[in-house]
């Protein structure tokens, strides 16, 4: 609970940063405004021009770019997930001498008094 009010505050506070650089760039600078109305008459322009097709919800979105990213993202996440785990599996070998990727056997152990080794504690 407390990471989700860290989050919400983060993004209030980086949203508010975003909005007042935002405007102070374009106070300084004009040409951003001419931009941004640019870019406001392309979109709206390319929303009319495609009128109400009801075709838009079945298009094939495999060869997009932001699909593309974001199925690489995955695949990067899951390859450094991986590499994480086999990193602790690692560690754990080194300290503890045996090769155990799930040391469920410490919780065991721990209940009953003893040392993952077997030795009494």
């Amino acid at each position: 609970m407390q990471v989700l009010k860290y989050g919400i505050g983060t993004a209030a506070v980086l949203r508010l940063v975003m909005i007042l650089l935002g405007s102070e760039l374009i106070e300084s600078w004009k040409p951003v405004l001419l931009l941004f109305a640019g870019i406001l008459l392309f979109s709206s322009y390319k929303l009319l021009a495609s009128g109400d097709s009801d075709d838009a919800d079945d298009e094939d979105l495999s060869d997009n770019g932001i699909v593309k990213l974001c199925r690489w993202a995955c695949g990067l996440h899951s390859c450094l997930l991986l590499w994480q785990h086999c990193i602790l599996i690692f560690v754990r070998f080194c300290k503890s001498g045996r090769l155990d990727p799930h040391p469920h056997h410490c919780k065991t152990h721990a209940r009953q008094g003893r040392a993952p080794d077997g030795r009494q504690g």
